[in-house]
């Protein structure tokens, strides 16, 4: 009885970090399989282990065994802790955390050791362990229950006319993550756009030069620009994120509207962000090319927890990337593609990650995808991306009017950069110039001549699509008033923003 008791003991700690990682992402997650699966694979690894020491250490205990195993797990899973703390006291050699957690491991495996010897160590760590996984499972199965939400109901979507238009241009919604407005660009990173947004002009394009994001988030930004609405504002809206990111996958009102008449939808994830991966409701998901395992958030998070990230990205740099679309990628993906009128929603995440050097060559080192010890000066890495995407854009523009003269295309970021860590104080603190570089954006929408003239200087994302819409269905504009919302990637709260 004792030996199946620090078995199962042994196997809730091995659950513990990924029931407790769950828990903790439960907004953003809208499966939790591919974490549960994690958790069972790693499970078995640590039984396969104690297999291994209990054939090389036959007079050791089994119930002993798995007590220093179990630690062992704890700490393994610490490190990220650690980590955090030492990089708060500004120490960020991995050498130098690595280092000291092993010694803290050492240690404290040492002093489970020897009280794994006493008699209530089995029966201590048995109820340990139950604690230590129901906590969190409760909380995350009580937000399952009540808190998590799901997809719209179909009947609220925006009512179509019965017959499909005439003429149904294929459309090419491209997001520009953290692309920053053209007076951002001048004054925090001294770039000069104006070439650039000549060229777009040049080749149809309305530039709404004072365009402001109606969100500071991309889950928010993106959801309410494809529902053609804003959400819910108030105390407590965002205690799950997942009826924002079901309109993200592909289930929200633009991409109904298209299926509506006919339109094929090609859906492109950006690689490493879930928050806009393929729904399963689109005909073709363009995704990154691959260099690597396809990693994503996900898998990146919970290695971070551990100290294999480091040591990973140490040896096998490659296995440890983001296989991030491009619109080169989506340029190639799309050429000669006989699916049409098509809808192609593109996440380009480049800029956000700040990703190239100003030639197009990849930026090496860290972790693409994740802005993190990027080596050398943020606003130049910033600058040099831009420069590159810009080129990209062009490329990618020309090659859709040359394969369709008459096609929509819209360039729009979903919010400004994050410069100085905006969103670590809360809004009552940011100042006027950092809520202008986070709400202002980037936002470009070639329609046909005849649909332009409702366009202006600040409209704002929520109205792209009620535009595009209004103009295939040949009638007049239907706008909502221009408002932006603060909210945090670390509350639950959407506010209005008034003017100060």
């Amino acid at each position: 009885m004792q030996r199946a008791t620090s078995i199962l003991t042994l196997c809730l700690v091995s659950f513990w970090p990924f029931v407790s990682f769950l828990n903790h992402n439960r907004r953003e997650l809208l499966e939790p399989w591919p974490v549960l699966v994690y958790g069972a694979l790693f499970c078995a690894a640590v039984l396969a282990a104690l297999a291994l020491l209990h054939l090389v250490f036959r007079r050791a205990p089994l119930a002993r065994l798995c007590i220093l195993l179990s630690v062992g797990v704890i700490l393994f899973f610490l490190y990220g802790v650690l980590d955090i703390a030492a990089k708060d006291l500004e120490v960020s050699r991995a050498r130098y955390i690595l280092a000291t957690w092993a010694l803290l491991t050492t240690g404290l495996a040492v002093l489970a050791w020897r009280l794994s010897a006493r008699a209530v160590a089995p029966q201590v760590a048995a109820v340990a362990a139950l604690v230590l996984v129901s906590v969190p499972m409760a909380q995350y199965l009580k937000y399952l229950a009540f808190d998590r939400g799901g997809p719209e109901p179909k009947q609220q979507s925006t009512a179509a006319p019965a017959e499909a238009p005439a003429v149904r241009p294929s459309v090419y919604y491209v997001i520009l993550d953290g692309y920053a407005r053209a007076d951002t660009l001048n004054e925090l990173f001294e770039f000069e756009n104006s070439r650039f947004l000549d060229d777009l002009r040049g080749r149809g394009f309305f530039i709404a030069g004072q365009s402001r994001a109606n969100y500071p988030m991309t889950a928010l930004s993106v959801s309410a620009t494809l529902q053609m609405d804003y959400h819910e504002a108030g105390k407590g809206v965002m205690a799950s994120m997942a009826p924002y990111q079901y309109k993200l996958n592909g289930f929200n009102r633009t991409v109904r509207r298209f299926r509506d008449y006919g339109y094929r939808y090609v859906h492109g994830q950006a690689g490493g962000w879930i928050g806009l991966a393929c729904g399963g409701n689109e005909d073709m998901c363009l995704t990154g090319e691959r260099r690597s395992g396809g990693i994503t958030e996900v898998e990146v998070e919970l290695l971070r927890s551990t100290p294999l990230l480091v040591v990973l990205q140490a040896l096998f740099p490659d296995l440890v990337r983001f296989d991030a679309l491009t619109l080169p990628r989506v340029e190639a993906a799309i050429s000669g593609l006989p699916i049409r009128p098509r809808f192609v929603l593109a996440h380009i995440l480049s800029v956000h990650d700040y990703r190239y050097h100003a030639d197009c060559s990849l930026r090496s080192g860290g972790l693409e995808g994740l802005r993190r010890d990027i080596g050398e000066d943020e606003f130049s890495a910033y600058r040099d991306t831009v420069v590159c995407v810009n080129g990209q854009v062009l490329s990618f523009v020309d090659a859709v009017l040359k394969d369709e003269p008459g096609a929509i295309v819209i360039l729009q970021s979903d919010h400004g950069p994050d410069i100085g860590g905006m969103f670590e104080k809360p809004f009552t603190e940011w100042t006027e110039p950092e809520l202008r570089y986070r709400y202002g954006i980037l936002n470009a929408i070639r329609l046909p001549r005849r649909c332009g003239d409702g366009l202006y200087e600040s409209i704002s994302p929520v109205n792209t699509f009620r535009a595009v819409f209004a103009c295939i269905e040949s009638r007049p504009l239907e706008l909502l008033p221009d408002r932006s919302f603060y909210a945090s990637y670390h509350g639950e709260d959407v506010e209005e923003i008034l003017e100060r």
